[in-house]
């Protein structure tokens, strides 16, 4: 997915990306305001086989740190208490609506993903 989006800011630099009321972010500034991101992430230990809660309503920000988590090669979910160890390869991790019974998480990995999205 980093790659993916490196692509379309290196295709498209001046193209709108993101549009939050008055705030827009180009491709070019997503793809840098992510890597910084994911730098800081990085240092404070995301990384591949960690999860990393998204903690920010839906919106640019969460976008961002969507971007941000995804390029540290960790996983995201959107749940602050559900952040810890996870298997190297899980890009987010979702939870199911619990209708058998208690709510389920599922891992949906890096390589299940990828095709999805160049699909889209």
């Amino acid at each position: 997915l980093p790659d993916l989006l490196r692509a379309t800011a290196a295709a498209h630099p001046d193209r709108e990306a993101l549009r939050e009321g008055d705030t827009a972010l180009t491709y070019r500034e997503l793809d840098a305001r992510s890597d910084a991101l994911a730098d800081e992430l990085r240092a404070a230990g995301a990384g591949p086989g960690t999860v990393v809660p998204i903690d920010r309503p839906r919106g640019l920000e969460y976008v961002l740190r969507l971007w941000a988590i995804t390029k540290t090669g960790a996983a995201f979910i959107g749940a602050p208490d559900a952040a810890g160890p996870a298997p190297a390869n899980v890009a987010y991790v979702v939870s199911t609506s619990g209708s058998t019974g208690a709510p389920k998480r599922v891992a949906v990995t890096h390589a299940g993903l990828a095709p999805l999205a160049a699909e889209a």
